[in-house]
């Protein structure tokens, strides 16, 4: 049985993202999940759960979930956006195994992309969560 942890971990990146003053300083408020509000400002962050993998034992008792999330970091400047990565890298690094069921945090990919007069650093995450 998942835990509702793993289904809200979108919830805990942002709070986790919100409360660093770096990226406050450059991003206000503006963490979305999976789509931002059309017309908003750049830079922001919009994140989005991928996919649970629950980990079991022999007696199919689930011990430990896998949470793959992707953040999208939007930005209308390059360097700007190249610098929001390494932070939000940073803060989840440091902040996210200090949340009581997080375990681990593995950086699983980084790409970047040019849309729409926008640039876009993908970053794809995977996030161990203890079952209790």
């Amino acid at each position: 049985m998942l835990n509702s942890r793993s289904l809200e971990i979108g919830r805990i990146i942002k709070n986790i993202l919100s409360q660093d003053t770096l990226l406050s300083k450059q991003i206000g408020t503006k963490i979305y999940p999976l789509v931002a509000d059309k017309g908003t400002n750049f830079p922001f962050i919009v994140y989005r759960r991928d996919g649970v993998t629950p980990s079991s034992n022999k007696d199919s008792l689930v011990y430990d979930v896998t949470v793959r999330m992707s953040l999208i970091i939007a930005s209308s400047d390059y360097k700007q956006g190249l610098d929001l990565l390494s932070r939000t890298i940073d803060t989840l690094l440091q902040e996210l195994p200090k949340e009581t069921d997080c375990t681990d945090i593995e950086i699983l990919d980084t790409s970047e992309e040019y849309r729409d007069d926008t640039f876009l650093q993908l970053l794809s995450i995977g996030i161990n969560i203890k079952n209790k």
